[in-house]
This record gives C-alpha cells, sequence and structure tokens, in this order.
C-alpha cells in the first residue's frame, strides 16, 4: 500500500480499486471540519481550567493553604483530561463508522457493534481458553467469508467480582479478541494450542488430551500444544499456519494467543487493547494509515484462512 493509500494491500484483490480514494477517505473527510472543531474547544476548555487553577493557587498561596498548591493543578489536570476525553468521544465514534462501514460494504461483510450472540464463546470455554467470569461485554462483530471459508471474530471484555471489606469491585479477566475461522480438513480429533509459557505451563493436560510433539520447527519452542490425536495435531498445525498465527498477534498489538481446533473450526483468542479503532483525533481526519492500520488487521485474519486452506483433507 502507498503512502497514499492509494493502492490496497496484497491479498484484498476481492475488494473495489480506489477503496480509500472514493469511498473511505470522502467519509473520513467529510468529519474533518467537525474534528478541528472539537480539538479547538478542548485546548479552550483546557486553557480555562489551567487558568483557573492558576488563580485559585495564587490565592491560596497569599491567603490560603499553599500545601494546596499542587492539588490544584492536579485536579486541574483530571478535569482536562477527562473532559478532552468525553469531547473527543463523540467524533470518534462517528470515525470509527466512516472507516469501517464502507470497508465492511465493500469486503462483503456484516458489523455489529452490539447486540449480538457471540458465536463460538461457549466452545472457547469448553476448552478452558477463557476464564472464569461474573460480568460480559461484546462489541464489533465483523464476520463475512474469505476464499470459501466462513470466518467470525469480535471483541470481549471478561470481569469477575471481587470482594473486600464488604466492597464488592470488579476486576478485568479478559480483554482481547475471540475468533473462529472455518477449517476445510475432514479431521475428527480436538486439538488446543498455546504460546509457550502461557496458558497451559504448569498445569495438566486438558480433559483427554496429551502434549503434542510438533516436529523440529521454530514454532515449537514458542507454541504448546494439546491433543487427542498427535498425527492430526502436525498436520492440522503445519509451520505456515503457526506463522500466520503468529502474525496475527503481532498485528493486533496482543499476547497470550491461544485457541482450538475441533469440529471444522479454528479458535483464537488474544489479549489486546480496543481493535479496529480510527486511531488518533490530533491527525487530520483521513490519514491514510487509519485505512492501512484496519486492513492489515483485517488481513491478518484473511491470511490465516489462506494458510489454514492449504492444509488439504
Amino acid at each position: 500500500m502507498t503512502q497514499a493509500g492509494q493502492t490496497l494491500p496484497e491479498g484484498f484483490e476481492d475488494a473495489p480499486p480506489g477503496l480509500w480514494e472514493t469511498q473511505v477517505r470522502p467519509a473520513l473527510g467529510d468529519l474533518e471540519a467537525e474534528r478541528k472543531q472539537v480539538i479547538r474547544r478542548c485546548f479552550i476548555a483546557g486553557g480555562v481550567i489551567f487558568g483557573a487553577a492558576a488563580i485559585i493557587s495564587l490565592l491560596l498561596a497569599l491567603y490560603g493553604n499553599p500545601d494546596l498548591i499542587i492539588f490544584a493543578f492536579i485536579l486541574a489536570a483530571v478535569l482536562t483530561v477527562g473532559g478532552g476525553a468525553a469531547m473527543l468521544q463523540g467524533i470518534h465514534k462517528k470515525a470509527k463508522q466512516a472507516l469501517l462501514h464502507p470497508v465492511i460494504t465493500a469486503l462483503g461483510y456484516s458489523h455489529h457493534e452490539k447486540g449480538f450472540e457471540p458465536v463460538g464463546f461457549e466452545d472457547c470455554r469448553r476448552y478452558s481458553l477463557l476464564p472464569g467470569h461474573d460480568r460480559r461485554d461484546f462489541e464489533d462483530w465483523i464476520e463475512g467469508e474469505h476464499d470459501g471459508a466462513r470466518f467470525q471474530f469480535y471483541e470481549a471484555h471478561l470481569e469477575e467480582k471481587r470482594k473486600s471489606d464488604k466492597k464488592t469491585y470488579y476486576v478485568t479477566v479478559f480483554r482481547g479478541v475471540i475468533g473462529r475461522v472455518q477449517h476445510q480438513s475432514s479431521a475428527l480429533g480436538e486439538t488446543v494450542f498455546a504460546r509457550d509459557g502461557g496458558l497451559f505451563d504448569g498445569f495438566s493436560a486438558p480433559r483427554g488430551m496429551d502434549r503434542a510433539g510438533m516436529g523440529e520447527n521454530e514454532f515449537e519452542k514458542i507454541f504448546t500444544v494439546w491433543t487427542t490425536d498427535q498425527v492430526e495435531a502436525r498436520y492440522l498445525l503445519p509451520p505456515n499456519v503457526m506463522e500466520h498465527l503468529a502474525a496475527m498477534e503481532a498485528r493486533f498489538g496482543g499476547k497470550k494467543l491461544r485457541g482450538a481446533i475441533a469440529g471444522g473450526w479454528l479458535y483464537f483468542l488474544i489479549d489486546t487493547k480496543n481493535l479496529f479503532e480510527p486511531g488518533s483525533m490530533f491527525k487530520p481526519m483521513d490519514d491514510p494509515e487509519r485505512f492501512e492500520s484496519l486492513m492489515s488487521e483485517i488481513g491478518s485474519v484473511r491470511n490465516v484462512i489462506k494458510a489454514l486452506r492449504e492444509v488439504r483433507p
């Protein structure tokens, strides 16, 4: 992809030519004036808050308690950041839709921001890929088909209830992406994999599964694999599939990649920050990096599908 964002990355031949220039860039450009206005308001509000803090500090120094001056500026900083974030939230949401909608539509995919049933979630729990939790939230479901294989992925936030001194609170136990891609093999076994040094080290093997030896390749050093069928595991997770899984984890800026292959699907989970976001609101709205980042994230999933298609039944 060029710096101008005019050329689609390799592997997106199914997307219409000029997607960035003719559809995504105009949609984002329509929001540029609003973005500048919101940024201007943020700076004005910040100036007013810190100006007030300076006056209060002067009064404290002359007539009050000078020890409270630092507190006044800390409070001003908190109010500035919090207020700025609130003002930017609206334009950020519009930018996300302006970026996502043309791309998802052009590729023939579907997107649901909220209110969907997370397909594959219970399967991931069954293979102990997710921690126990008391509260959960899902967003940004993307579903489609590539190279004849279906896929779905979405973001999840899981929280566990804790109690301390009669106070109840929630802590995050998982925040990341959960997905699955269709596997065309006729394999009947079940295989679970995870980053070495992560999910399964020090734990007993999943019920009915044994540790798999994946042969002499570099990915055996970074993945732990458990399976009901040693031969199938090596065949289902060859080096090129593992390579693209690791690349997807890196592209998502995530960690603790793990997953399973069972019932004709490859499931994957990665601890990540928020994905599919439009990026900083302090850059021009039609900055091509916004488009390039999104296409790269989607492309990493498509690359896994491509690698799986090379695994023949």
